[in-house]
């Protein structure tokens, strides 16, 4: 089990053996971390300011990842999410309200496909080698070849901050608590309006499911 802890200027990755009992600190790092994956035995924890770490010691050293790619530099900010499907590696970020952006590997991260938005991006997921969404604030984008390029989808236009994808439906949850769900990442229709415990005093930054129930 891990944590990925920030503060303004420096983030901690936390490690639990014992299902959250105690928790030692499995990195330290000079950026806030916002997201972490394990990725064929490497730990890959993302940072504030356009930020790669990895480890190939289970977190004992860690080695920043220079990211080869072609992207415009106001495009160049907090990288807010990472995940993999099959050989590869996605991630999505941007600036707080102002631009973001996508990325795509399929090298372990050495080099990079990047598509450039005009909306900051905060979490991305895929269904399949070629399908997935990714969301952010006031847009929902999908994609049909595997993250190189990116649609706008049909959705009431909130500040996502959080996506899912369990059981043949991608899920998107907003800043205020307002869950909408879709088959295809294109159309989407609302299953929680918020309110009750998804109030608009908690802002949702993640979810996902226990199990296929």
């Amino acid at each position: 089990m891990f944590i990925t802890a920030s503060k303004s200027d420096h983030g901690k990755l936390l490690y639990s053996a014992d299902k959250g009992s105690s928790w030692v600190v499995a990195g330290e790092f000079p950026h806030g971390l916002n997201s972490f994956i394990v990725y064929q035995n490497k730990w890959i924890a993302t940072a504030g300011n356009f930020k790669i770490y990895i480890s190939e010691d289970s977190g004992k050293t860690w080695s920043e990842q220079w990211m080869q790619g072609t992207i415009s530099m106001e495009h160049i900010t907090d990288i807010h999410s990472i995940t993999y499907f099959y050989n590869r590696i996605y991630i999505c970020g941007g600036n707080e309200l102002g631009l973001g952006f996508s990325g795509v590997s399929t090298d372990n991260g050495n080099h990079w496909i990047f598509y450039q938005t005009d909306h900051e991006l905060k979490s991305i997921v895929f269904r399949d080698e070629l399908n997935g969404i990714t969301c952010g604030y006031g847009i929902i984008y999908y994609t049909e070849d595997g993250g190189l390029t990116w649609h706008s989808a049909e959705q009431p236009g909130q500040f996502w901050t959080a996506a899912h994808y369990n059981r043949g439906y991608y899920f998107a949850s907003s800043y205020s608590g307002e869950v909408i769900s879709s088959s295809d990442g294109k159309t989407w229709r609302t299953i929680h309006k918020g309110g009750g415990i998804l109030n608009s005093q908690l802002q949702i930054n993640s979810s996902s499911y226990m199990n296929e129930t």
